[in-house]
């Protein structure tokens, strides 16, 4: 049986080749310029909206939550005695936080009340001594008085007997008694004198010592008024409502004047800041709206109100601000804090100071 002669294939085919890999090259053409024409179309759609979105929006990723935390303090020295806040936990305004042991300003509260005391019993007593001798000196007066009269009396004799010794009516033994008296009353009216100084020197004294008391009694009282306030500020207590944070007190630790206890981070009083780009900021105005997002919530937005522009940028606050002056200056684009507020009150407790935020501000409509 003879055997069949094989089939032309399409390889054998010169032309049928050409037509193939033609086809094949208009398709993979058509498949590259619809690519193409899509990546274009995709370009200009992104190129589009973000020249739109650039017109209507202002953004940054460099935004942070903030609250104005309160630090707690010692306001006085001495020892921890109990502790009764805890970390993480809200307290209210004037509740107790740390009560300090304060038993040396105790005693010495005691001494100064009964120095106080002393002082004000040496006082009562100045006060009645000078009482005795204004009634001394009153005496000491009446006395002098007296001395003086009897003077002028004496006084007058011994006139009249040295006028009758010259005309011998006298004995000399009499002129002589006359003038032994007038001495006698001279002496008498210097001593009732000389008692009425000592008795005004004693006078003065009395109450030199009742000013010195006073003025002692005047420092006292302010020891003791100052011992009280600090018994009072042992108990510390919170200075607003809100929650503990970083609690470094610890029980029986001795406290210098002004170390920091915790921190309260407030119920209220918490904030956003935005640092745009000062390319940004001429478009920003208070009362724009503002969307928030926070790394914490993934695409959760928020939503927020431009409250206020700060009135230098962040550099200027730096320990070392910007120089323009500097001979090795870089010009670099600065940022400008802008404050928001967020509409609703209780999405404070979700972004919680120190997240990270991403901020739009819609600054055209």
């Amino acid at each position: 049986m003879a055997e069949k002669p094989p089939a032309p294939s399409a390889t054998d085919d010169p032309d049928s080749a050409l037509e193939s890999d033609n086809q094949a090259k208009r398709s993979i053409g058509l498949k590259s310029s619809l690519t193409l024409a899509l990546a274009l179309l995709i370009t200009i759609g992104v190129a589009g909206w973000w020249y739109w979105d650039s017109l209507h929006y202002a953004r940054t990723d460099a935004a942070y939550a903030h609250a104005d935390i309160v630090p707690v303090t010692t306001p006085v020295e001495g020892l921890i005695e109990t502790i009764e806040a805890r970390e993480n936990v809200r307290v209210e305004a004037g509740d107790l936080l740390v009560l300090l042991d304060l038993e040396d300003a105790r005693i010495a509260r005691s001494r100064g009340q009964a120095e106080l005391t002393a002082l004000q019993a040496a006082i009562e007593s100045a006060k009645t001594l000078v009482d005795a001798e204004q009634a001394t000196v009153a005496e000491s007066a009446a006395e002098l008085a007296s001395s003086q009269a009897e003077k002028a009396r004496v006084d007058a004799d011994l006139n009249r007997f040295r006028n009758l010794a010259d005309q011998g009516w006298v004995t000399k033994q009499a002129l002589e008694t006359a003038e032994a008296d007038a001495r006698k009353a001279a002496a008498a009216v210097a001593r009732a004198r000389a008692e009425i100084a000592s008795n005004k020197s004693r006078i003065a004294a009395r109450e030199a010592e009742q000013q010195e008391a006073a003025a002692q009694i005047g420092v006292t009282v302010r020891d003791i008024e100052g011992l009280e306030r600090n018994l009072a500020l042992s108990s510390i207590r919170a200075p607003v409502s809100g929650t503990v944070a970083n609690l470094t007190a610890r029980l029986g630790q001795r406290l210098n004047l002004g170390e920091t206890l915790l921190f309260i981070v407030p119920d209220s009083g918490r904030y956003i800041i935005a640092n745009f780009k000062e390319t940004d900021i001429a478009a920003i105005k208070p009362g724009q709206k503002a969307q928030i997002q926070a790394d914490a919530y993934g695409n959760q937005t928020f939503e927020g109100v431009v409250d206020s522009l700060a009135p230098a940028t962040g550099s200027q606050f730096a320990i070392l601000p910007v120089n323009n002056a500097a001979g090795t200056f870089t010009r670099v684009v600065q940022r400008l804090p802008v404050r928001i507020r967020l509409t609703n009150p209780d999405d404070y407790q979700l972004l919680r100071p120190g997240l990270s935020l991403n901020v739009s501000i819609r600054i055209k409509e």
